[in-house]
């Protein structure tokens, strides 16, 4: 009798100044129900006890592989262990995250079964700036688990993007080949978010097979003092407009196109690039110019005039830039600030 060798899977986590959050994160990862994987902790120049706690725990789990290295970023900690995984599957796990405990068996089990380069699943978000706790699920909610191929995920992609789908990177597993066959690394220029999606939207259209589960397998967790989003920088408005660009780099490049998800993805994109801009205290008049730029970047044949429904207020966004009537939405930004 043949015995069938259980598929190794590389955990890769970087870890930065997260205190004594991190052993949380570790006891969680450790004690998964699947144990053939390996952690491949990627410690980026911490100065806190971070560093120490992972020596430890490494010390005690041959597991885990602890990889030290200046301060360089979360891009180039999670490329170092792109680049060290063993594993026929890569998972991923921010410091201050929790894996359940069924995680590593759920999925490696649909990935073999289904032969699936990616499954996805659903996470729950615990947000302690605002002090509630949300559950993130993607489309093909009323099935436990869907299967695509890579047409359907094309002809799909531009729904996908709008529920959220390529936002994180720690809510999927995928096939180690993704990465390495295609030299797919995250973009270091990224310094404070945005690098998933900026990962998944150029991994996304080559992918043979997708699954996606509705179980909730992973919980993150929104902290004032861990995490980069609940800060503003200037260089966040910058890859937002980037990835409008990219969007429709794709569009160019063969993913079908829907008019109406397009406008949806515009009008939602321009909506929070304004106000995040409000937020940062920017100006009308730098608000004006920022709105200058968004125009170059949206492709006007392949939107519709009025999106109806919920979406009608972001509708007015789209209409209001098609007519370049910027006075009038950096006069409504900025008075939405005012109102703050």
């Amino acid at each position: 009798m043949i015995i069938k060798q259980q598929p190794l899977v590389s955990i890769i986590m970087p870890v930065y100044n997260t205190g004594n959050i991190i052993t949380n994160t570790l006891d969680s990862i450790l004690s998964q129900s699947y144990t053939n994987f390996e952690l491949i902790i990627v410690d980026d120049g911490s100065t806190d006890t971070s560093g120490h706690i992972c020596s430890t725990y490494a010390a005690k789990d041959k597991r885990i592989r602890l990889i030290r290295q200046q301060n360089k970023g979360i891009c180039k900690a999670r490329n170092v262990g792109i680049q060290l995984a063993k594993g026929k599957y890569l998972a991923f796990c921010d410091h201050d995250d929790i894996y359940h405990t069924s995680l590593l068996e759920t999925t490696v089990k649909y990935a073999e079964d289904f032969n699936l380069e990616v499954i996805k699943y659903s996470v729950e978000i615990q947000n302690e700036i605002k002090g509630n706790i949300t559950y993130n699920r993607h489309i093909g909610k009323e099935k436990r688990f869907q299967y695509f191929d890579n047409k359907q995920i094309r002809q799909e992609f531009l729904h996908l993007i709008n529920t959220g789908f390529c936002n994180t990177i720690w809510s999927a597993m995928y096939n180690a080949s993704l990465f390495k066959d295609g030299a797919l690394y995250f973009n270091p220029c990224y310094k404070h978010g945005g690098e998933d999606f900026d990962l998944n939207i150029r991994l996304y259209p080559n992918v043979k097979s997708l699954g996606i589960l509705q179980d909730v397998l992973y919980i993150h967790y929104l902290r004032n003092t861990l995490s980069t989003s609940a800060k503003f920088y200037d260089d966040v408005l910058q890859h937002s407009q980037k990835e409008l660009y990219s969007i429709n780099n794709l569009l160019s490049n063969g993913i079908p196109i829907n008019k109406k998800e397009y406008t949806l993805y515009c009008s939602e994109k321009i909506t929070s690039i304004l106000s995040y801009a409000v937020m940062m205290g920017k100006d009308r008049m730098q608000i004006t110019q920022l709105l200058n730029n968004l125009f170059t970047f949206i492709n006007w044949n392949n939107t519709i005039p009025m999106p109806v429904g919920r979406e009608y207020l972001k509708g007015w966004v789209l209409i209001l830039l098609r007519h370049r009537l910027f006075g009038v939405l950096s006069a409504l930004f900025y008075f939405y600030k005012m109102k703050k």
